[in-house]
């Protein structure tokens, strides 16, 4: 029995030998995985920083671009007011011309009922007149 106890003790220390060594097995096992673990995030932190880094140059870019858009579109309105200016006077100027050529429509008139008569300079004149009528006719649509 005693020898069967040595046999017994002898694979017992034989087994916790071979636990201990697949212990550290293991652990040399994990510890590999472990530092193919932190090198794969390493590299997916080294992309994530350089996809932020592109990110800010980005909203960098986007902020002059805004700025500058912004310029452009002040003067546009600058541009637009400017116009709108120039096109009102033009449109009181228009007008302006409208009345004269509505009053000379109305002197056209009585100066054609004074001239009508058989010469062939009356005739031109009336003709002319009447030209000048038609002008004030079309000028109203200005008023």
């Amino acid at each position: 029995m005693q020898s069967r106890n040595l046999t017994l003790e002898k694979e017992n220390q034989g087994l916790k030998t071979k636990v201990t060594e697949l212990g550290l097995s293991f652990h040399l096992h994990r510890s590999r995985d472990s530092t193919v673990e932190v090198k794969k995030l390493k590299g997916k932190v080294e992309e994530l920083e350089s996809a932020l880094q592109d990110s800010k140059l980005l909203i960098e870019q986007l902020g002059v671009r805004e700025d500058h858009l912004e310029g452009e579109l002040h003067q546009s309105r600058g541009q637009v007011r400017e116009r709108d200016h120039v096109i009102g006077e033009a449109v009181a100027q228009i007008r302006e011309i409208a009345k004269q050529v509505q009053n000379l429509e109305i002197r056209a008139d009585v100066l054609s009922l004074m001239y009508e008569s058989s010469t062939d300079i009356g005739r031109e004149l009336a003709l002319l007149l009447d030209r000048v009528k038609t002008l004030g006719i079309k000028a109203k649509e200005y008023l």
